[in-house]
Formats: C-alpha cells, structure tokens, sequence
C-alpha cells in the first residue's frame, strides 16, 4: 500500500466537461486586428486564433479562464494536494481506491479548499488521516470546477493579453509571431500569477 507522499507529485489536469463560451469574441478579436465587423473572409482563422491563444495563456499561467471540469490523479496523498488550475469554486469529490481496490469517496467534513494562495490547495482537517490507497497508479481523482463563470467574469488582462498573441499571430501568418511585443505580454503574465490577482 501507497502511505503520504512527501513532495506533491507533478501531473497534468484532465478537463472532462468543457465551457460553454470564449473568453474573447470574435467581434473582439477583429477590433484588435483592425477588420470592419461585416468582414467575413478571416472569420475562421481568427476563431482559430482565438483558441490558441487562450491555451498558450492558460499554459503560460494556469489560469482556466472559461468555467470547466476537470479531473486530477494522484498516486498518493501528499502532505497537501496543490490544485494545477486557477481560480478553483469548488471540488467536487475526491474518489479513491481502498486498500482492497474498492472505490470509495473521501468525506468533504475531512477537508478543505484554500483558494487563498496563488493555487488553490486542498488541506486536510487536523488531526484528521489520510486513508490508505491502493498499491496502483493513480488511484485518487480529485474533481473540481475551475473557471470564471461568464464572459464579463474574465479579468480584462487576461484578455488583453490574448489580443496580444492574437494580433501577433494574424500578422505573422506563417511565421512564428515576430511581432509580439514579449515585455509587454511577460509584464501582463507577472501581473496574472500574482496570488491577489485577479
């Protein structure tokens, strides 16, 4: 059997459910690059844009900037389970393998969600055990919710920051974006993962 691990373990976030909006819109998108609105003819290739640039700054910073699912394994508790995503509003369970191999979810009276750091961390209460897991990979998955819940929620530097890219990219089309002004994305990305922002 698996005990507590000592060092959190680095894993990848699985979204399971994913959102129902853009953190940009299309019409927003066009602004940025300077195409009259009743312009149709890049339409698909900016929504493209659009896509990468959301996942470049939500690799860049953690952050989930539209409201989504997901799902993290681990293969033992550790002495706290730092959550790879930001802003988290909920989790909601954390599943696991008994001893025996039997799945079993671990009571919320026995833990806590901090959303009060740069990541949110799951505690576990005082002088509370973790239980023992099976001797497997993976077997405790932890699901939470991460993501801001509207367009309007999305903090406007995120947003900026992906008008950045986006303008970046549709003028260097084939090319990688020479044209990204580097400093002033990184000065958006420092201010982004500050713990008190947003």
């Amino acid at each position: 059997m698996r005990g507590q691990a000592k060092v959190l373990p680095t894993r990848q976030a699985t979204r399971t459910v994913a959102p129902t909006f853009k953190p940009l819109t299309l019409a927003e998108a066009k602004k940025q690059v300077e195409i009259a609105a009743e312009v149709n003819f890049h339409d698909e290739h900016l929504e493209r844009l659009i896509d990468i640039a959301q996942d470049t700054l939500e690799n860049d910073t953690g952050l989930t900037l539209c409201q989504s699912t997901w799902t993290y394994k681990l293969d033992a508790f550790p002495q706290f389970i730092e959550l790879p995503k930001r802003p988290v509003s909920s989790v909601s369970s954390i599943a696991y393998l008994d001893s025996a191999g039997n799945s079993q979810t671990w009571s919320s009276a026995n833990w806590s969600l901090d959303t009060t750091r740069t990541f949110p961390v799951i505690l576990k209460g005082k002088d509370v055990d973790y239980p023992e897991v099976y001797d497997d990979f993976s077997p405790i998955t932890i699901t939470f919710v991460a993501g801001y819940a509207s367009v309007s929620a999305v903090p406007a530097m995120a947003k900026q920051a992906m008008l950045l890219l986006i303008s970046a990219m549709f003028s260097d089309r084939g090319d990688s974006p020479k044209s990204l002004d580097g400093e002033a994305y990184e000065r958006l990305l420092r201010r982004l993962m500050r713990s008190n922002y947003p």
